[in-house]
């Protein structure tokens, strides 16, 4: 029995007649065959493999692969295998169907110029990989992986899967460049600026504007050259371009103190370096902020310290 057909402009549906031969001539040798089983053939097999030009499907199930300019169906088409578009105009008509289901394989286009239009399913629900120049999405896209080279338009919005999800967009290695819009709340707690370091400090560290680079570790105590804290995790990190380390500007932060601290009091550097220590009768210019919390340990200590309030 044949596993695959090759058709040029010829309807797959109930118009199919019934009356008449096929003729078929291999090696020199003619047979023929009744239209209507041809017909009950088409209509109740799955075939492996259907090429054509034009194509119309009451109902079908392709075991294999799919390729036409035209395809028109009535009901559903279940491609177990590949719809494969190959080279540039492949696909020159409409594509109308009902169902779209690549249960096994992938869609993969070259360049498709027609338009896909899915009537009873309003959008397609999982996908492998899709590569596309412009997309347009009014409906819902899930997609294991959605690379788009040109622009994406969104009528809708953009939600994880979950209230805090573990879905990022962009990395801390690769980032967006310019990103426009509103920010309305944000995880982290303070607002931080990157400055060129001598080294590379732990969070917590206290510093100092420096000499040869613009930032550098605290090592006398009410230093008026106070630059702030080593940001833990910014809420929103300014120049993030350079090397460098992340110094708070405001909001609260982890803060290496060296005790007793009382909430409330103001910090500043102490003895030790990178550590602050409490001074509630500073010098103008020595305060890096104010404690969050208690400390009355020996030692070095981390408590939160609210910087930029003097």
């Amino acid at each position: 029995m044949a596993t695959s057909i090759t058709i040029s402009q010829l309807p797959l549906t109930g118009t199919i007649q019934d009356t008449g031969n096929i003729v078929i001539e291999t090696s020199g040798t003619t047979q023929r065959f009744q239209a209507s089983s041809l017909k009950n053939y088409i209509s109740s097999a799955s075939l492996s493999t259907v090429t054509a030009s034009s194509a119309a499907f009451g109902s079908a199930t392709i075991t294999g692969s799919l390729s036409a300019s035209t395809i028109v169906t009535s009901s559903n088409v279940y491609i177990g295998g590949n719809l494969i578009v190959i080279g540039a105009e492949n696909v020159t008509g409409n594509v109308t169907m009902a169902n779209l289901v690549a249960s096994a394989g992938n869609i993969t286009p070259g360049n498709l110029s027609a338009i896909l239009t899915t009537t009873s399913q309003p959008y397609i629900t999982t996908m492998g990989s899709i590569t596309l120049n412009n997309l347009t999405a009014a409906v819902n896209i899930t997609a294991g992986n959605l690379s788009v080279t040109n622009t994406s338009t969104y009528g809708g919005t953009i939600l994880p899967t979950s209230n805090a999800a573990a879905v990022n967009i962009g990395s801390t290695g690769t980032w967006f460049n310019n990103i426009y819009g509103t920010a309305v709340h944000a995880l982290y707690a303070d607002l931080a600026e990157r400055y060129t370091s001598d080294s590379n400090y732990l969070p917590g560290t206290v510093v100092i504007f420096g000499t040869d680079t613009e930032v550098t570790a605290s090592y006398k105590p009410n230093d008026p050259k106070v630059a702030g804290v080593v940001s833990t995790n910014p809420a929103y990190t300014m120049n993030a371009g350079i090397h460098g380390v992340d110094v708070a500007l405001q909001g609260r932060v982890p803060c290496q103190v060296t005790g007793p601290v009382v909430r409330g009091d103001l910090m500043v550097s102490s003895p030790i370096p990178g550590v602050a220590m409490a001074n509630n009768n500073p010098q103008i210019g020595s305060v890096l902020g104010k404690a969050l919390g208690n400390y009355n340990g020996s030692g070095v200590g981390v408590i939160e310290v609210v910087v930029g309030r003097l």
